[in-house]
C-alpha cells in the first residue's frame, strides 16, 4: 500500500462528535486520567497508619535500668507487620501489655547489650501496647566505662528504641516520659 493511499484513507475517516461533543470527550479523558494518578496519593494523605512510639529510659550511668515505651498507631488504618528495635542490657527482660507480639529476635551472642527486634502483626488505628523493660535479676548497673562513652557519644537513655517501621513506612519516635493519661486513655 502506497504512501498516499494511506493518506487519503485517513482524510476519509470522520470524527463521529461534533466540536461540543469532542470538547467533552475529552474533558472525559483527562478527568479518568486526573482520578487514575491522584487515587493512591489521596488515599495515602487521608487513610493510612501513623506509628509513634514514646517514651524514655534512664541516664547510662543511673544504679537501675528500666524504661517504659508506648507504640501507638494514631493514622486512621491499620498498620501491619511492625517491627520495633530496642537496645537493652544483656540480662534485662521484656514485659508486652498487652502482648500483642507476634515474635522477638534477639541478638546472637551480645557483647555489652543486646538488640531485640520485637515484631508485630498488626496494631489497628488507636490501638495501644506497653513495652517496659525491667533491670536483670542482678539489677546490675552498666559497666562506669561502657556507660560513659554512651553519655559521651550522646546516648542520653538506656534502654532505648532504635528504629519503629512497618509495612506501610517509617514511624516516629518521642523521647519523652509517658504521661499517665497516655499510658491509660480509659481514665479522664
Amino acid at each position: 500500500m502506497k504512501f498516499s493511499a494511506i493518506r487519503q484513507r485517513i482524510r476519509e475517516l470522520k470524527w463521529p462528535f461534533d466540536t461540543t461533543g469532542t470538547i467533552a470527550f475529552f474533558a472525559l479523558l483527562v478527568s479518568a486520567v486526573q482520578l487514575i494518578v491522584t487515587a493512591p496519593m489521596l488515599s495515602a494523605l487521608f487513610v493510612s497508619p501513623e506509628l509513634i512510639v514514646s517514651g524514655a529510659g534512664q541516664n547510662p550511668k543511673a544504679d537501675s535500668l528500666e524504661s517504659m515505651y508506648l507504640v501507638t498507631n494514631e493514622g486512621n488504618a491499620p498498620a501491619t507487620k511492625i517491627e520495633v528495635g530496642i537496645g537493652l542490657q544483656i540480662d534485662q527482660r521484656l514485659i508486652f501489655l498487652p502482648n500483642l507480639v507476634t515474635n522477638t529476635v534477639e541478638e546472637k551472642n551480645p557483647a555489652l547489650v543486646k538488640n531485640i527486634r520485637i515484631e508485630i502483626e498488626r496494631l489497628l488505628p488507636g490501638e495501644h501496647m506497653l513495652i517496659i523493660a525491667l533491670p536483670g535479676k542482678d539489677g546490675n548497673r552498666l559497666d562506669p566505662g561502657l556507660a560513659d562513652f554512651m553519655v559521651k557519644t550522646g546516648i542520653k537513655e538506656f534502654p532505648s528504641i532504635s528504629y519503629v517501621r512497618s509495612a506501610e513506612g517509617v514511624g516516629k519516635i518521642k523521647h519523652e516520659a509517658i504521661k499517665k493519661t497516655q499510658a491509660n486513655p480509659q481514665k479522664k
